[in-house]
């Protein structure tokens, strides 16, 4: 992202956290306190996080061996989002047409569920509550079908369906939802994806709280976010 987007974007986020005190410190009503604290957060989280997607797809940005990581601290509560090309997964990212390509998704969505092997909370008591995880729209629906009409494929159709593999863009999205007991504990936050998932490179990590945001670009050497 430019020096001078990112310098709107912090002017904006310094603006709203301004506001928000002012608010706080003129309302006792704690209904009132809780409803400002989630309508702002919510405005930071979404403008933050749009102009950082907006400014990577502008870029036509997709690039084999790189993710994006966002995470969303709010109370007691924190919100991850992995958005990662599926060739980063899986190792391709047409539709799985055969078993063996099957068998590659669902053991690739069996570890993305294992949140433990992927990330490791410094302290807090974090404690999974929700994941959406769906590799679904890998997998072609009349794979059966499809196995037997191969069978009968010249070897040009073969080529003309491995170029059109070559040309599909497909991504990996995943969401985790924390509870933690004891936010004040938390001091980072360290991820297992390069383990998991040797075709990873980097993450572009963005993390964001009512307090403060900061972005860092994780490698296999340096997997940790400090809060």
């Amino acid at each position: 992202m430019k020096r001078s987007k990112m310098c709107r974007i912090e002017s904006l986020i310094n603006t709203v956290l301004n506001t928000l005190i002012i608010t706080l410190k003129r309302s006792s009503n704690v209904t009132t306190i809780r409803t400002s604290v989630g309508v702002f957060s919510s405005i930071l989280v979404v403008f933050y996080l749009s102009q950082a997607h907006a400014q990577q797809a502008n870029l036509g940005t997709h690039a084999h061996g790189v993710s994006e990581l966002n995470i969303v601290i709010e109370g007691n509560k924190i919100e991850i989002q992995l958005r990662t090309p599926a060739m980063n997964i899986v190792g391709f990212e047409h539709e799985a047409s055969t078993k063996k390509q099957i068998k590659k998704v669902k053991q690739s969505e069996a570890k993305l569920h294992d949140h433990k092997a992927l990330f490791s909370f410094s302290s807090g008591d974090c404690r999974l509550t929700q994941t959406q995880i769906d590799l679904a729209n890998l997998i072609k629906n009349n794979v059966i079908e499809k196995d037997i009409h191969d069978h009968h494929k010249s070897d040009s159709d073969n080529n003309h369906e491995h170029e059109d593999e070559a040309s599909v863009h497909s991504e990996v999205v995943a969401h985790y939802h924390y509870d933690c007991e004891d936010m004040d504990d938390l001091s980072s936050l360290s991820l297992g994806f390069f383990d998991v998932f040797p075709a990873m490179q980097q993450i572009n990590g963005i993390w964001i709280t009512t307090s403060e945001q900061g972005a860092a670009a994780l490698t296999r050497s340096n997997k940790t976010i400090t809060f």
